[in-house]
């Protein structure tokens, strides 16, 4: 729920007394959340060209729990959400899209950072300054590297033994639709990613 509510709260930001401009950087913020542009690789990037201890733990279905780099802690505390491209904090509450990652990171503003993502996917760099160039350097610097490339990897396979596991159950214990709440308690998961594999009721 948080990670919906800091999505929605971000969008509230782009808010601009022209109506033109508004409307225009709501168009270029939709083409930017439409790319294939991976948040979690934007994150190893950024957190190894500032020689930030990288710690992440991958889960099920490219979630990613990692240390928040927006506040002093220890803790797994950042949420990745790499098919949203969002993130939230439950440490200090920091959460948005990609577009307040590299807002929050770089310390711009949220239409900057709008300005910034549709140029680079656009590929009109000839249009950004030497600073805008700069962080566009370490977000894709190590964007295909080896670190990010391992973590999918094991996001895959634990996600491929998750299903399996949530299957398994599903047939031993003959589950049908709505018993979505009571398996995802019992595997301690997200009940609308448990509703994929269960069979569908054949009331009409």
């Amino acid at each position: 729920m948080e990670l919906k509510e800091a999505i929605y709260d971000e969008l509230d930001l782009i808010d601009l007394s022209d109506k033109v401009e508004k409307t225009n950087r709501r168009e270029k913020y939709d083409e930017i959340m439409n790319t294939n542009l991976s948040l979690l690789r934007m994150f190893v990037s950024a957190c190894q060209s500032s020689n930030y201890a990288l710690k992440i733990k991958p889960r099920q279905n490219n979630n990613f729990y990692c240390r928040c780099v927006f506040h002093n802690t220890f803790d797994l505390s950042m949420r990745i959400v790499d098919s949203k491209k969002a993130f939230y904090c439950y440490g200090c509450g920091e959460g948005g899209t990609i577009v307040t990652f590299v807002s929050v990171f770089f310390g711009i503003s949220i239409e900057e950072s709008i300005d910034l993502l549709y140029n680079f996917i656009t590929n009109n760099l000839s249009s950004l300054n030497k600073e805008e160039l700069k962080m566009l350097d370490d977000l894709f610097k190590y964007y295909d590297s080896p670190v990010a490339d391992a973590l999918f990897l094991e996001s895959q396979e634990k996600g491929e033994i998750f299903s399996e596991r949530i299957k398994n159950y599903i047939e031993t214990h003959n589950c049908q639709e709505g018993s979505e709440n009571k398996i995802a308690d019992r595997l301690c998961c997200s009940k609308n990613y448990v509703k994929k594999f269960l069979p569908k009721s054949n009331n009409i």
